[in-house]
């Protein structure tokens, strides 16, 4: 006996009929990257994952001059920009003992009565910049901003994931920034990259859904050719500042 309609599961991403966004063109189906869904997704992506579709068929005879696609995207109001913590500091690179001498922390700590950091900045990547030590200059998750404790300061101190970083006091001339994310899309047509587009949450105003075109030429190709079509979604993290 099948089961009632209200215990089905629910499609939420594929090829599907959308219920949060209206399908133009003639297709009332759409390929959802993530999930049509108020609540939002049950998964998340980091810096650097990817999520993609692939359809194959054939080109009409004679084929398109271009083949459009409708991009809409809702991302979070959260996602974030990039900014400058501090440009031209004197900053003190510490491999042992940032909280407390001897507990083999890695960090940095501003020097010049700076108070940027925050515990919303734990979890983004700092890219610092003009350090004397080359391996003081990099990408790096902030991993914690300790409180007030010892001669620490909140907001003065930041735990950096660099393993390899050099002890140093006093270096000055040394920016640090803030990445902030931003949604990158790839169009491939048989393994070749025609059309992309990357853009921050800030272009989705006022009601966090962003609306583009995207185009391909295909005025070169012939009709009844096979096309492998892949679109690649990517979480990337990038200077905005």
């Amino acid at each position: 006996m099948p089961r009632p309609y209200w215990r089905q599961p629910q499609v939420l991403h594929g090829y599907v009929d959308p219920t949060k966004v209206e399908p133009t063109g003639d297709d009332a189906y759409v390929l959802t990257i993530g999930e049509d869904s108020e609540l939002g997704q049950l998964w998340g992506l980091a810096v650097g994952d990817e999520v993609s579709f692939h359809r194959q068929f054939e080109l009409s005879d004679p084929p398109p001059k271009l083949m459009c696609f409708d991009c809409r995207m809702r991302t979070p109001e959260t996602l974030p920009a990039g900014e400058v913590l501090v440009s031209n500091a004197t900053v003190d690179f510490v491999a042992t003992g940032l909280v407390i001498a001897g507990d083999g922390i890695n960090g940095i700590k501003l020097t010049g009565g700076e108070t940027p950091f925050t515990s919303a900045h734990v979890g983004r990547i700092a890219r610092i910049s003009g350090a004397a030590a080359a391996a003081n200059n990099g990408d790096f998750p902030i991993t914690a901003v300790p409180k007030d404790q010892a001669s620490v300061t909140y907001g003065n101190v930041a735990m950096i994931a660099n393993p390899d970083i050099s002890a140093a006091a006093a270096d000055t001339g040394v920016t640090i920034e803030l990445l902030g994310l931003w949604w990158h899309v790839r169009i491939f047509v048989n393994g070749a990259l025609r059309c992309e587009l990357a853009e921050p949450m800030h272009q989705a105003s006022p009601d966090g859904v962003w609306r583009t075109d995207m185009a391909i030429n295909t005025s070169k190709m012939y009709g009844g050719q096979s096309v492998n079509l892949d679109v690649v979604v990517s979480l990337e993290a990038t200077a905005l500042s």
